[in-house]
Protein backbone atom coordinates (compact mmCIF):
# COMPACT_ATOMS: atom_id res chain seq x y z
CA UNK A 1 0.00 0.00 0.00
CA UNK A 2 1.30 3.64 -1.10
CA UNK A 3 2.56 5.51 1.88
CA UNK A 4 0.05 8.69 2.10
CA UNK A 5 1.51 11.95 1.77
CA UNK A 6 1.91 14.00 5.31
CA UNK A 7 -0.69 16.78 3.97
CA UNK A 8 -3.30 14.07 3.89
CA UNK A 9 -2.31 12.79 7.38
CA UNK A 10 -2.84 15.83 8.98
CA UNK A 11 -5.89 16.63 7.06
CA UNK A 12 -7.28 13.41 8.40
CA UNK A 13 -6.04 14.41 11.95
CA UNK A 14 -7.87 18.15 11.59
CA UNK A 15 -11.25 16.51 10.42
CA UNK A 16 -10.74 13.22 12.83
CA UNK A 17 -10.35 15.32 15.69
CA UNK A 18 -12.35 19.14 15.27
CA UNK A 19 -15.46 19.69 14.62
CA UNK A 20 -16.40 21.26 10.84
CA UNK A 21 -18.06 24.45 13.36
CA UNK A 22 -14.74 25.57 14.12
CA UNK A 23 -13.79 26.19 10.60
CA UNK A 24 -17.53 27.04 9.49
CA UNK A 25 -17.16 30.11 12.27
CA UNK A 26 -13.95 31.47 10.82
CA UNK A 27 -15.19 33.01 7.64
CA UNK A 28 -18.21 34.53 8.67
CA UNK A 29 -16.36 36.68 11.21
CA UNK A 30 -13.62 37.42 8.78
CA UNK A 31 -16.26 38.26 6.31
CA UNK A 32 -17.48 40.72 8.60
CA UNK A 33 -14.31 42.45 9.64
CA UNK A 34 -13.19 42.83 6.10
CA UNK A 35 -16.50 44.43 5.75
CA UNK A 36 -16.47 46.58 8.44
CA UNK A 37 -12.94 47.84 7.15
CA UNK A 38 -14.06 48.58 4.08
CA UNK A 39 -17.17 50.38 5.32
CA UNK A 40 -15.14 52.02 7.99
CA UNK A 41 -12.15 53.57 5.35
CA UNK A 42 -15.04 54.97 3.01
CA UNK A 43 -16.91 56.41 5.14
CA UNK A 44 -14.07 57.99 6.63
CA UNK A 45 -11.49 58.77 4.59
CA UNK A 46 -13.58 61.06 0.92
CA UNK A 47 -10.95 62.49 -0.90
CA UNK A 48 -7.66 60.59 -1.22
CA UNK A 49 -7.85 56.43 -2.43
CA UNK A 50 -4.53 56.56 -1.25
CA UNK A 51 -4.98 57.01 2.25
CA UNK A 52 -8.70 55.34 2.01
CA UNK A 53 -6.76 51.74 0.86
CA UNK A 54 -3.83 52.27 3.66
CA UNK A 55 -6.70 52.74 6.41
CA UNK A 56 -8.37 49.51 5.05
CA UNK A 57 -5.31 47.37 4.99
CA UNK A 58 -4.69 48.94 8.69
CA UNK A 59 -7.96 48.31 9.72
CA UNK A 60 -8.27 44.68 8.62
CA UNK A 61 -5.94 43.13 10.67
CA UNK A 62 -7.36 44.86 14.03
CA UNK A 63 -10.89 44.34 13.06
CA UNK A 64 -10.38 40.51 12.00
CA UNK A 65 -8.25 39.83 15.34
CA UNK A 66 -11.10 41.75 17.56
CA UNK A 67 -13.82 39.59 15.33
CA UNK A 68 -12.60 36.25 16.39
CA UNK A 69 -12.37 36.93 19.61
CA UNK A 70 -16.22 36.28 19.47
CA UNK A 71 -15.88 33.20 18.59
CA UNK A 72 -18.35 30.26 19.73
CA UNK A 73 -18.23 27.28 18.10
CA UNK A 74 -15.15 25.51 20.54
CA UNK A 75 -12.12 27.77 19.91
CA UNK A 76 -11.46 29.55 23.36
CA UNK A 77 -9.97 32.97 22.16
CA UNK A 78 -7.43 34.46 24.25
CA UNK A 79 -5.93 38.36 23.41
CA UNK A 80 -2.06 37.98 23.36
CA UNK A 81 0.46 41.05 23.70
CA UNK A 82 4.10 40.88 21.94
CA UNK A 83 7.29 41.85 22.91
CA UNK A 84 6.81 44.76 20.61
CA UNK A 85 5.16 47.16 23.22
CA UNK A 86 1.67 48.04 22.12
CA UNK A 87 1.21 45.46 19.92
CA UNK A 88 -1.32 41.87 20.05
CA UNK A 89 -3.29 39.55 18.29
CA UNK A 90 -5.52 36.27 18.86
CA UNK A 91 -4.89 32.99 19.78
CA UNK A 92 -7.46 30.74 18.98
CA UNK A 93 -7.40 27.38 20.96
CA UNK A 94 -9.31 24.11 21.34
CA UNK A 95 -7.91 20.81 23.23
CA UNK A 96 -5.71 19.82 20.43
CA UNK A 97 -5.20 22.40 17.75
CA UNK A 98 -3.61 26.40 18.35
CA UNK A 99 -4.52 28.52 15.62
CA UNK A 100 -3.64 32.44 14.77
CA UNK A 101 -4.72 34.45 12.34
CA UNK A 102 -2.27 36.65 9.44
CA UNK A 103 -3.86 39.22 6.88
CA UNK A 104 -1.11 39.51 3.70
CA UNK A 105 -1.12 42.99 2.15
CA UNK A 106 -2.63 41.86 -1.56
CA UNK A 107 1.11 42.76 -2.78
CA UNK A 108 3.32 40.50 -1.27
CA UNK A 109 0.87 38.01 0.18
CA UNK A 110 3.30 36.18 2.34
CA UNK A 111 2.75 35.74 5.87
CA UNK A 112 5.65 37.92 7.72
CA UNK A 113 8.05 36.45 10.08
CA UNK A 114 7.02 37.02 13.87
CA UNK A 115 8.98 35.50 17.12
CA UNK A 116 4.87 34.10 18.01
CA UNK A 117 4.28 32.20 14.79
CA UNK A 118 7.78 30.71 15.50
CA UNK A 119 7.18 29.82 18.62
CA UNK A 120 3.28 28.36 18.10
CA UNK A 121 5.25 26.46 15.13
CA UNK A 122 7.09 24.54 17.26
CA UNK A 123 4.19 22.80 18.70
CA UNK A 124 4.33 21.08 15.37
CA UNK A 125 7.23 18.96 15.93
CA UNK A 126 5.92 16.14 18.66
CA UNK A 127 2.24 16.26 17.51
CA UNK A 128 2.00 13.09 16.54
CA UNK A 129 3.68 11.18 19.46
CA UNK A 130 2.08 13.41 21.81
CA UNK A 131 -1.13 12.38 20.31
CA UNK A 132 -0.54 8.46 20.46
CA UNK A 133 -0.31 9.28 24.28
CA UNK A 134 -3.22 11.19 24.63
CA UNK A 135 -5.47 8.50 22.74
CA UNK A 136 -4.15 5.49 25.25
CA UNK A 137 -6.99 4.25 27.43
CA UNK A 138 -5.25 4.49 30.29
CA UNK A 139 -3.60 7.88 29.82
CA UNK A 140 -2.21 9.11 32.83
CA UNK A 141 -2.86 13.25 33.48
CA UNK A 142 1.06 13.45 33.40
CA UNK A 143 1.10 12.27 29.61
CA UNK A 144 -1.92 14.67 28.79
CA UNK A 145 -0.47 17.41 30.28
CA UNK A 146 2.45 17.08 27.88
CA UNK A 147 -0.03 16.96 24.95
CA UNK A 148 1.84 19.24 21.77
CA UNK A 149 -1.35 21.11 20.06
CA UNK A 150 -1.29 21.03 16.40
CA UNK A 151 -0.32 24.97 15.60
CA UNK A 152 -2.37 26.29 12.30
CA UNK A 153 -2.16 29.83 10.52
CA UNK A 154 -5.32 30.91 8.94
CA UNK A 155 -4.43 33.05 6.60
CA UNK A 156 -7.12 35.89 5.19
CA UNK A 157 -5.61 36.78 2.30
CA UNK A 158 -6.08 40.65 1.35
CA UNK A 159 -8.03 41.60 -2.58
CA UNK A 160 -6.12 43.40 -4.72
CA UNK A 161 -6.82 47.04 -6.02
CA UNK A 162 -9.13 45.24 -8.99
CA UNK A 163 -11.22 42.68 -6.78
CA UNK A 164 -13.72 43.81 -4.44
CA UNK A 165 -12.60 45.20 -1.15
CA UNK A 166 -15.77 43.84 1.45
CA UNK A 167 -13.98 40.66 1.40
CA UNK A 168 -10.63 38.56 1.51
CA UNK A 169 -9.63 37.14 -1.76
CA UNK A 170 -9.63 33.31 0.00
CA UNK A 171 -9.25 31.94 3.22
CA UNK A 172 -6.77 29.53 4.02
CA UNK A 173 -5.61 27.03 6.27
CA UNK A 174 -1.85 26.40 6.29
CA UNK A 175 0.53 24.21 9.09
CA UNK A 176 3.54 25.28 9.35
CA UNK A 177 7.36 23.37 9.50
CA UNK A 178 8.37 23.29 13.36
CA UNK A 179 11.10 25.68 12.06
CA UNK A 180 8.44 27.86 10.66
CA UNK A 181 10.16 28.03 6.99
CA UNK A 182 7.65 26.20 4.91
CA UNK A 183 4.32 24.26 5.22
CA UNK A 184 3.16 20.71 5.73
CA UNK A 185 -0.45 21.53 4.56
CA UNK A 186 -1.74 24.63 2.88
CA UNK A 187 -5.75 24.38 1.76
CA UNK A 188 -8.29 26.24 1.24
CA UNK A 189 -10.89 26.76 4.11
CA UNK A 190 -13.85 25.60 1.51
CA UNK A 191 -12.32 22.29 0.89
CA UNK A 192 -11.50 21.56 4.13
CA UNK A 193 -15.14 21.96 5.22
CA UNK A 194 -16.04 19.81 2.08
CA UNK A 195 -13.67 16.87 3.06
CA UNK A 196 -15.64 16.40 6.36
CA UNK A 197 -18.68 14.80 4.72
CA UNK A 198 -16.36 11.82 3.20
CA UNK A 199 -13.68 11.99 6.39
CA UNK A 200 -13.45 8.50 7.53
CA UNK A 201 -11.03 7.88 10.79
CA UNK A 202 -7.28 6.59 10.59
CA UNK A 203 -7.21 3.21 9.10
CA UNK A 204 -4.09 2.23 10.35
CA UNK A 205 -3.83 1.34 14.30
CA UNK A 206 -3.48 3.89 16.95
CA UNK A 207 0.26 2.90 18.04
CA UNK A 208 1.46 3.06 14.16
CA UNK A 209 -0.65 5.73 13.06
CA UNK A 210 0.56 8.66 14.79
CA UNK A 211 4.22 8.21 15.45
CA UNK A 212 4.54 7.40 11.70
CA UNK A 213 2.83 11.12 10.93
CA UNK A 214 5.26 12.42 13.45
CA UNK A 215 7.99 10.93 11.92
CA UNK A 216 6.75 11.91 8.53
CA UNK A 217 6.73 15.45 9.22
CA UNK A 218 10.19 15.20 10.41
CA UNK A 219 11.38 13.82 7.20
CA UNK A 220 9.74 15.75 5.07
CA UNK A 221 10.93 18.57 6.16
CA UNK A 222 14.39 17.35 5.78
CA UNK A 223 13.96 16.01 2.46
CA UNK A 224 12.88 20.41 1.49
CA UNK A 225 15.69 21.34 3.29
CA UNK A 226 18.10 19.19 1.32
CA UNK A 227 16.58 20.18 -1.81
CA UNK A 228 16.97 23.97 -1.09
CA UNK A 229 20.82 23.11 -0.37
CA UNK A 230 21.53 21.24 -3.64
Amino acid sequence: MSQIDTATKIIQFIHHYSSPELFEELPILIHEAFKLADEDSRGRIKHCALRQSRKRSQDRYFYVQDAVCNAQSGWRPSIQVTENEGESYTELETANMLATIHVPSWSSGKVRPAKYRAKNARHNIGICEQLALQLEAKSTPEKAKNFEKLNLIIVAQAPSPEQQQDGPAYIQVRVPHENNKGYHLIIDIDELLAGYAAAQPPVEPEDQAWPRLRKQMRQAESNESNEQND
